[in-house]
């Protein structure tokens, strides 16, 4: 695996951990979102928080998020990041991590997203895999969500 593509992996990893270190309260109201999964884990994504990034990190020609939230009664994160961003419109690398029953799957330049007017939604479609050397396991997610929270840098 290249440097370059550990660096992002570490980045979008610490991105999930954050995540989740941030629950919401009892009785929050799920986020804008018509999110599904299928694969191993399969359903409906409930997302709670959805996080974008400022107008800062718009201005250095970056998009991300983190979704967390629950999934077939599970626990689901998920994190991605667009490199080159220059405003709404379709993307087709970028890269994302997610955590859905029980495991981490990644991907890099497998998928769209399609970024609204103001950065502040997006439509998306990728298929995500575990590590090379874990059990084998694939996940696609798609729908589409809208930030509910923004950075602060």
């Amino acid at each position: 695996m290249s440097a370059s593509r550990k660096s992002r992996l570490s980045t979008l990893a610490a991105a999930v951990a954050a995540t989740a270190i941030l629950a919401e309260p009892a009785g929050a109201a799920p986020a804008s979102s018509s999110l599904r999964l299928t694969g191993s884990v399969h359903g409906a994504v409930n997302a709670m928080r959805v996080v974008c990034d400022s107008h800062v990190a718009s201005a250095k020609h970056h998009f991300f998020f983190d979704i967390g939230g629950t999934a077939a009664g599970g626990t689901f994160l998920f994190t991605g990041k667009v490199d080159g961003y220059t405003g709404p419109k379709s993307y087709r690398p970028f890269s994302a991590l997610l955590m859905a029953g029980g495991h981490y799957l990644v991907a890099h330049d497998t998928g769209t997203i399609s970024i609204g007017a103001g950065g502040t939604s997006a439509h998306l479609n990728m298929t995500l895999k575990t590590a090379p050397g874990a059990p084998p396991v694939t996940e696609t997610i798609a729908g589409r969500f809208t930030c509910t929270n923004y950075t602060s840098q």
